[in-house]
């Protein structure tokens, strides 16, 4: 929306603008479908999903006069985007299936899920005029979805038999950006000059599960005597980013100048899973002769910019002006699971004797960053100056767990003769920063910054783990478990006031939380009897 005038009031619309795109793709080698089937299969398999899906919307509303008054209207963006893949080697689906997989050698199940969301939002509010400019509004919002799934072999509902003989690989990617920008700004020479709020929000979750076999619901038996053989090998990356800036700037040669608030919030989420074997829901037996290497990495990072400027040549002399102010708010939560067999809920019996030289390895790190500024700068030749305050805040969360062998809630029996390596590494980092800013030359002159950061990461590794119920543990594999954790704050609040003739107040308050926990356990167990 744009208005112009040479002499003469100029006044601009609303600027809406609105972006949805979403991306769906799957890749199935065999699909067994409803009903109770029996699947053979003696060939590799390769299968990829892959989708992407970006959304930009973008909202300008400018107003213009060489004289007289000019007012922008609001300008309001929405950008939202979702990809989703789903990519499974052999799909049982519902019912009481067989499915068997006879493959071997360089025959294998390899599998990728792979999705990208991307989303843009920016919206931009421009008033100029030589007498007296006033912006409107600018909002905009992005939001986006990444969520990838990848299975070797899936029974589905219903009690399953699975046996294979076939090296699986399998890996699930995400990654979700989401980016949220806005502008207000007002300039006149000869007048007030007044610019809207300028408000962003920009959200990111990306979510990637990988597994070898899974069972599924109900009672399922994966390996027969011999086992599972062949090898399976499993990884889950997830990343999520967002982005939120906002910029709110009044300026006037004569004339009063305020700026409105300049608010952006940011928060990223990104969950990995990585499971080897998994039962799921019931009574399960699983019985594993093979190698289990799982990896699950997520990475997140969350940014928001607020600055609030308003500058006067010659401003109000008579009384205080309200200040500018900025508000900036920073999140970001990674989380990381890797399994190597996962019984699930149930009475399960799991039992893990793999060849000499090959090793249950799991793995899952998650790294966590977010980081929050806001910006506040006011000046003028004359009057008081109030500030409306730089407030930051930042918080990051980095959660990463590893499991050998895992029986779940409800009791049951592992037995172990395989080497276990289990490792962890989580990593938080949280910067909070505000800066105020005022400056006159004749008047009374208030700031205030206010800052917080909060970082907490934990890691935790575990080479058997039982849960609630009777449970019979024997082991005669070597365990190792290694847990890794680190977590680092930071809140810095600056304010700066001068005055010539007039009083100076500031007010700073800066805080920073840090907890750092990491766990390393060869086994734990659950009481050994059952709770009513």
């Amino acid at each position: 929306s744009v208005a112009g005038s040479a002499e003469g009031t100029a006044q601009s619309g609303d600027a809406l603008s609105e972006a949805r795109t979403d991306a769906d793709a799957e890749a199935i080698g065999i699909a067994g479908g409803t009903g109770g089937d029996t699947v053979t299969s003696a060939t590799a398999i390769d299968g990829t999903a892959s989708s992407t899906a970006t959304a930009v919307a973008a909202g300008v509303s400018v107003g213009v006069t060489a004289d007289g008054d000019v007012t922008s209207g609001t300008a309001v963006s929405d950008a939202a985007s979702l990809a989703a893949s789903r990519a499974v080697g052999i799909d049982g689906g519902d019912g009481i299936d067989t499915i068997v997989s006879q493959a071997e050698g360089d025959n294998t199940i390899s599998l990728l899920a792979d999705s990208n969301a991307n989303g843009v939002a920016a919206s931009f509010t421009v008033a100029g005029s030589a007498n007296g400019a006033e912006s409107g509004d600018a909002l905009s919002s992005a939001r986006t979805d990444a969520v990838s799934t990848a299975a070797g072999i899936a029974g589905g509902e219903g009690g399953d038999t699975i046996l294979s003989q076939t090296g699986i690989n399998v890996t699930a990617d995400s990654d979700a950006t989401a980016v949220s920008a806005n502008f207000a700004v007002s300039v006149s020479v000869d007048g007030n000059a007044s610019s809207g709020s300028a408000i962003s929000d920009a959200s990111s979750l990306a979510s990637a599960q990988a597994t070898g076999i899974d069972g599924g619901a109900d009672n399922d038996t994966i390996g027969n005597e011999d086992g599972i053989t062949g090898g399976v090998t499993v990884r889950a990356d997830s990343t999520a980013t967002g982005v939120s800036a906002s910029f709110s700037v009044a300026g006037s040669a004569q004339g009063d100048a305020a700026s409105g608030a300049a608010l952006s919030e940011t928060r990223s989420d990104a969950v990995a899973g990585a499971t080897g074997i998994a039962g799921g829901g019931g009574d399960d037996i699983i019985r594993s002769a093979s190698g289990i290497d799982s990896d699950a990495v997520s990475t997140t990072v969350a940014v928001g910019v607020g600055i609030s400027a308003e500058i006067t040549k010659s401003g109000d002399s008579e009384g205080t002006v309200t200040g500018a102010s900025a508000l900036s708010d920073a999140s970001s939560l990674a989380v990381a699971r890797s399994t190597g067999i996962d019984g699930g809920d149930g009475v399960d019996e799991i039992v893990s004797a793999a060849a000499m030289g090959d090793v249950i390895d799991v793995y899952a790190e998650s790294t966590s960053t977010s980081v929050a500024a806001s910006v506040v700068v006011s000046g003028r030749m004359e009057g008081g100056i109030a500030g409306g305050g730089a407030i930051s805040e930042a918080s990051t969360t980095a959660d990463a767990q590893a499991v050998g062998i895992d029986s779940g809630d409800g009791g049951g029996s592992i037995d172990n003769l395989t080497a276990i390596d289990a490792a962890t590494v989580a990593s938080s980092t949280a910067i909070g920063a505000g800066v105020d800013v005022g400056i006159t030359g004749d008047g009374n002159v208030e700031s205030a910054a206010l800052s917080n950061a909060s970082s907490r990461a934990a890691a935790a590794s575990t080479g058997i783990a039982a849960g609630d119920g009777i449970d019979i543990i024997t082991n005669s594999g070597e365990l190792s478990a290694l847990a890794d954790s680190s977590a680092t704050g930071v809140a810095a609040s600056v304010t700066v006031a001068g005055t010539a003739a007039g009083n100076v107040a500031t007010q700073t308050v800066s805080d920073a939380t840090v907890v750092a926990e990491s766990l390393s356990l060869i086994h734990i167990s659950e009481p050994t009897r059952l709770k009513t």
